[in-house]
């Protein structure tokens, strides 16, 4: 009770000092982390109420877009609400478990994992400088070239990331090795 008293309070400190902007962008980024304990115990196995589900929070996710883009709704286009439909929408794509038993599939998807900290991390300071660099100040209009353009960017980014990985990724064996020759061997 004690760790939970005090958690509550450095929340109510963090919240209180970082504002109510940033506390929504926060809880926007840890639904990722809710996403994963939802999906490890709330599992939707029967393909009606999976298909059920998809089509409402396809819907829902559609709709806050839709309420983001035109401005009808300032509620129901907020950060929050498309952050928490996506989420539930990711939650229904998560639960058809595509290529669970494709060798590819699972190659693939160790492969991606295998970078996925360097992708984290360096994805937003290179498309930032790339905007700078070569995005004029208007915004693009999602036409086939501009489309085009973007889908070299983001390949270009996933092939820097990778390769940044090599050197840094791959190599946290070396590094745990390393350390544990410099730690003194336990008595």
């Amino acid at each position: 009770m004690r760790v939970a008293i005090l958690l509550g309070f450095v929340a109510a400190c963090l919240a209180a000092f970082l504002g109510l902007e940033k506390l929504i962008g926060f809880l926007i980024w840890m639904s990722g982390c809710v996403l994963v304990f939802a999906y490890a115990n709330f599992p939707l196995r029967a393909k009606g109420w999976l298909s059920f589900y998809m089509l409402l929070s396809f819907l829902a996710l559609l709709a806050s877009l839709t309420a983001a883009r035109t401005s009808i709704s300032s509620a129901l286009g907020s950060d929050l609400v498309v952050g928490v439909f996506f989420t539930l929408f990711l939650f229904g794509v998560l639960q058809f478990e595509l290529g669970a038993g494709s060798t590819y599939y699972l190659g693939a998807a160790h492969r991606f994992a295998g970078f996925s900290y360097s992708l984290y991390v360096l994805h937003f300071p290179l498309l930032l400088f790339l905007r700078a660099w070569i995005v004029p100040p208007q915004r693009w209009q999602p036409d086939v070239v501009h489309l085009l353009y973007g889908s070299l960017i983001g390949a270009a980014v996933l092939g820097f990331t990778w390769a940044v990985s090599l050197f840094t990724e791959n190599k946290t064996r070396v590094a745990r090795n390393w350390v544990r020759q410099m730690l003194p061997a336990p008595a």
